[in-house]
């Protein structure tokens, strides 16, 4: 199974298109197929994308508590190179956050303390943001609450709209 930027965009748009039902059931099968790959680290990455879309999907459902455990999963993204790389994909985080699952999403950044160091982007900073989150503050995720779903400028301007429609 080849996961590329196509798959994310076709995923993120059904989310967009609050096309749940599909997008649940694509999701499931993308899932059914990775678990069976668990050994490959681009399956990693693949299950994240599926959690954060999954938890996104639950957030507008308003089903928090699934929000939160969906958030949980995707913390397998740390074996993916490309997360340990750059740094997970901040919008279900971010969403969370500002609905006050602040505890949850310190728990969730706790995962990712150590890949900060060698990321890429100065902006990943998940100690910082545990200690914002912490304090009662609201942590600016950057460019981090569209990276990895969002691979054309399209798609990050429709997320940027989203956003501002929650």
């Amino acid at each position: 199974m080849k996961f590329n930027k196509t798959n994310t965009e076709r995923l993120t748009n059904l989310f967009l298109q609050e096309q749940f039902p599909v997008l649940k059931q694509e999701i499931s099968k993308v899932i059914e197929i990775s678990v069976l790959h668990d050994t490959a680290q681009d399956h990693h990455y693949v299950r994240f994308i599926c959690y954060t879309l999954l938890g996104l999907t639950a957030f507008e459902e308003k089903l928090y508590g699934d929000s939160c455990e969906y958030l949980t999963k995707s913390a397998i993204a740390k074996k993916s190179p490309v997360i340990a790389s750059f740094g997970p994909n901040m919008l279900l985080a971010h969403q969370l956050s500002h609905k006050g699952y602040t505890k949850e999403v310190a728990e969730f950044l706790v995962h990712f303390e150590d890949i900060s160091a060698s990321s890429h982007f100065a902006t990943f900073t998940p100690s910082a943001w545990i200690s914002s989150l912490k304090s009662g503050k609201k942590p600016d995720f950057a460019q981090h609450v569209f990276m990895h779903l969002a691979p054309n400028k399209g798609l990050i301007e429709s997320l940027k709209h989203y956003l501002k429609s929650t």
